[in-house]
């Protein structure tokens, strides 16, 4: 799955979600797909300074006449060089009732600073059109926590069914680690 990671920066210029948190929560979701045999490619990480009322971001159908939701898809990545746009994955400060969120039809999910180790994958198994379930060690329960660590053979095979997974990961990822993207941000000061 080929994305493209957007982590908005304060009006101090100090990312949102630390670094260190985004590398953990993408190694999260990165451990979470290995069962399905799907490997989560970052492209890119890019720095957004954070747009005034992020806070009041909100996840349901109300959230697509919103600004933020005008503010998402204008940043989200749509360039593509393997004939699949990459997911986009925002790292927003903490809002209202949820960890993270997936909006039907969009081409991003956005992820709260206080995002358990399953959200990611949670998020991105929505966008693949997977539902709640009920089972507590499930990637997909509502309220997923860092115990969520299982998909079911179908939801594998969903999420690698999905309009923005391809077939072609060593063209989608072209052997770009986050860590060094990571590292490559530093060294221009982005952090």
């Amino acid at each position: 799955i080929p994305v493209c990671v957007k982590v908005l920066v304060d009006s101090d210029g100090l990312p949102v979600v630390p670094l260190d948190r985004v590398r953990e929560l993408m190694d999260g979701a990165r451990s979470r797909f290995e069962q399905c045999n799907i490997e989560l490619c970052v492209g890119s990480i890019e720095m957004l300074t954070a747009p005034e009322g992020i806070e009041d971001f909100t996840c349901s159908p109300g959230g697509f006449l919103s600004a933020n939701h005008l503010f998402f898809e204008d940043n989200s990545c749509s360039n593509s060089e393997v004939g699949v746009v990459p997911l986009t994955i925002f790292f927003v400060p903490d809002y209202e009732g949820s960890k993270g969120c997936a909006m039907s039809q969009t081409n991003y999910i956005v992820v709260g600073a206080d995002a358990s180790l399953a959200t990611v994958a949670h998020e991105i198994g929505h966008q693949a059109d997977l539902l709640h379930r009920e089972t507590p060690t499930n990637v997909m329960m509502n309220g997923t926590t860092d115990a969520s660590v299982d998909f079911t053979r179908w939801q594998c095979c969903m999420i690698r069914s999905a309009r923005f997974s391809t077939a072609f990961p060593v063209l989608a990822c072209r052997g770009i680690s986050v860590d060094r993207l990571l590292a490559t941000s530093r060294r221009l000061d982005i952090d």
